[in-house]
């Protein structure tokens, strides 16, 4: 580890929250930081690149590209897993599967099962500049940039959550709130619930201030009621989610009177009642939108045949998986029929390597081109269809290539696709076609359009 000169001589500028930062996957690859590589965050545009693979440097390429010297590798590594020898079996007959089950879900209460308790994270910045070295850390020119990547929301997930979260709206109880702090209410209160012990999932009446945490899991788990309880007594409509608020505006808002997750068109004032500034404010929990999906990404989907026969996995070149995103088996199985064409896996498999040489688009994860490229490669390499081993030895499923990049970059503003709503499969597969169409114009005047294979002539 040593001083560089582009480290000392740097000027960066940590993204904000609107400001998409790829540190989870590669955006021309689907290596990602759970990889033994990590995944470098390049800390000037904030684009994602996997490095010192097998077949390809992404992040080195990026650096030649850009002139952006300065990354920060990341790499997530799972905690050992808690011993379970001492647990008494014998009184409850339920099985490993069943004690793995998570919890029914419940509204306003959504157990977080935080990264930080399954994974730590291990990262150093790296000049490639200086041939990918190792650079000092806590640099005070650098650290402000690398801590606010560290603690941002990956870009793909950022925009599945926007996409949730455009479901919901205002309503009139915010419009027409009384707000009046309760005596003796304190900055100083917020920080627990006032009935018990509970320091997470807090929400704070807009009317009175008074802070409670949330519902009960039908297990006995999650919160205390305190917060619904308070609704009940006293009949005070609305409040938000403390830890949710950011500094531009924005936090979860729940009104009970309508029974549903609300936006406060006015936050900032009813803050302000409390004597709580919204741009002094750093947000420190996952949002219920959040939580949502992941909660949507967890579904188990069923790998039996109607008549119970289990599905038998299969790995290889052209037999990979793609992950399920919420609400995203049309566009899965439109894109696994469509690149077991030939002409669209010729055209885009192997050629990936070719296309990121050239491309002048300044964010791969943007450039449906790179993607189409990127897609192909994960569907047809082989490289990610591993299947996965247990602890004790038994194979089970891969678990397949999630194409979150790439529905992001062909679905970009549209108004059906772009969000996490379940669509009809025909419907995709001609918008694609059509963005396809537009994209390959671009290129040797349209020469290489895959979408050729779907023209057709009719006859009187």
């Amino acid at each position: 580890m040593s001083l560089c000169e582009h480290a000392l001589n740097s000027r960066l500028t940590p993204p904000s929250s609107s400001t998409p930062v790829y540190k989870e996957e590669c955006t021309q690859c689907f290596n990602s930081y759970d990889m033994d590589a990590g995944i470098d965050v390049c800390l000037t545009c904030f684009n994602g690149a996997c490095s010192q693979g097998p077949h390809h440097n992404h992040a080195q390429q990026h650096a030649l590209k850009s002139a952006h010297s300065l990354s920060l590798n990341i790499r997530r590594v799972p905690k050992p897993k808690p011993s379970h020898s001492g647990t008494n079996s014998s009184n409850s007959g339920a099985t490993a599967d069943d004690s793995e089950r998570p919890a029914k879900q419940t509204k306003l209460e959504i157990r977080e099962d935080t990264d930080c308790k399954k994974y730590d994270y291990q990262t150093y910045v790296r000049c490639w500049a200086c041939s990918g070295a190792k650079v000092e850390s806590g640099l005070e020119n650098i650290q402000p940039t690398v801590d606010a990547v560290i603690h941002a929301v990956e870009a793909s997930k950022k925009s599945e959550i926007k996409a949730w979260s455009e479901e919901v709206g205002p309503c009139e109880h915010f419009d027409t709130l009384e707000q009046t702090p309760m005596t003796g209410f304190s900055l100083d209160s917020v920080h627990q619930c006032s009935k018990c012990e509970k320091r997470d999932n807090l929400w704070m009446c807009l009317g009175c201030g008074h802070v409670g945490c949330g519902r009960r899991q039908y297990d006995g788990s999650g919160g205390n009621n305190h917060a619904i309880e308070h609704f009940e007594t006293t009949s005070h409509r609305v409040s938000i989610k403390l830890g949710t608020i950011t500094p531009e505006g924005t936090a979860d808002a729940y009104c009970y009177v309508c029974d549903d997750n609300k936006v406060d068109p006015h936050l900032a004032t009813h803050l302000q009642v409390f004597g709580i500034s919204v741009s002094a404010q750093q947000k420190t929990e996952k949002s219920v939108a959040e939580l949502q999906l992941e909660q949507n990404l967890k579904f188990d989907f069923s790998m039996t045949t109607a008549d119970g026969t289990q599905l038998q996995p299969v790995a290889g070149p052209g037999l990979t998986g793609l992950r399920n995103l919420g609400n995203s088996c049309y566009m899965s199985s439109v894109l696994q029929c469509v690149f077991g064409i030939d002409r669209f896996r010729d055209r885009y498999f192997p050629s990936a390597a070719e296309h990121f040489a050239t491309c002048t688009q300044p964010r791969p994860a943007q450039c449906v081109l790179c993607q189409l490229h990127k897609l192909a490669d994960g569907l047809w390499s082989g490289r990610y269809a591993i299947l996965e081993t247990d602890e004790e030895g038994n194979t089970g499923h891969q678990q397949g290539i999630p194409p979150a990049q790439f529905k992001m970059a062909i679905a970009k503003d549209h108004y059906e696709f772009s969000t996490m709503r379940q669509q009809d499969a025909f419907e995709f597969l001609q918008h694609l076609a059509k963005q396809v169409n537009i994209v390959e114009r671009t290129v040797a005047g349209g020469a290489n359009d895959p979408t050729s294979v779907f023209d057709f002539s009719t006859e009187e």
